[in-house]
């Protein structure tokens, strides 16, 4: 089968099916221009560390950089429900990646157990954002690659493109729960508590 690199491959998001069809008739047309690909490509920024130093210890950078990344996981969850802005979804999932990171970078710093069940918590916020991600991803894409097609050939792929809105708004349902502010207040509270942890270690 011809392969295609891109969001067309069979996975969680589109199934081998359908990586066939839009996958066989990508190359006999033209691919999505830059725009389409932008969201899939571009990372929000990420905040500054204030007051960052070299002279600071392990577990001080520690607290400054988690201290940091968390508030802009909490920033990051304004609208991300929203559909029709897929980008709240993309720049909140890249938060919980750059978070995620920082935990298992300094690891040592923080209390076992703790460290672990907050851990656990980003993951479970990231699988359900990369959730929601993948079907925004390949509803943008084919429905450019949709108005490239002769007028006949579209009904296929509006045919995918509802399938997967569906399936958008499924993984929207499993989202809501996590970025809630009644999930999000816990985590952070849990998040600072590991930053204020990692602070003891020099006092």
């Amino acid at each position: 089968m011809p392969r295609f690199i891109g969001p067309f491959v069979p996975g969680p998001m589109v199934t081998p099916q359908h990586s066939i069809l839009v996958n066989e008739q990508l190359l006999l047309w033209p691919r999505p221009g830059p725009a389409v690909w932008s969201g899939a490509l571009e990372m929000a920024k990420a905040k500054p560390i204030p007051d960052l130093s070299a002279e600071d210890s392990y577990a001080e950078a520690a607290a400054k950089i988690v201290e940091v990344r968390t508030g802009e996981l909490i920033e990051q969850a304004q609208d991300v429900l929203n559909t029709g802005d897929i980008e709240r979804v993309h720049d909140m999932r890249v938060a919980t990646r750059r978070l995620r990171a920082a935990l298992e970078i300094f690891e040592p710093c923080f209390p076992a157990r703790h460290y672990r069940q907050t851990l656990d918590e980003v993951k479970r916020l990231a699988d359900a954002l990369g959730e929601r991600r993948d079907r925004d991803v390949a509803i943008a894409a084919l429905g450019a690659f949709n108005d490239q097609m002769a007028a006949p050939d579209r009904p296929g792929v509006d045919s995918l493109i509802g399938q997967l809105r569906a399936e958008q708004e499924e993984a929207n349902a499993t989202l809501a729960p996590v970025v809630e502010d009644a999930h999000l207040r816990p985590l952070r509270d849990s998040l600072q508590d590991l930053v204020g942890e990692a602070r003891s270690v020099d006092a």
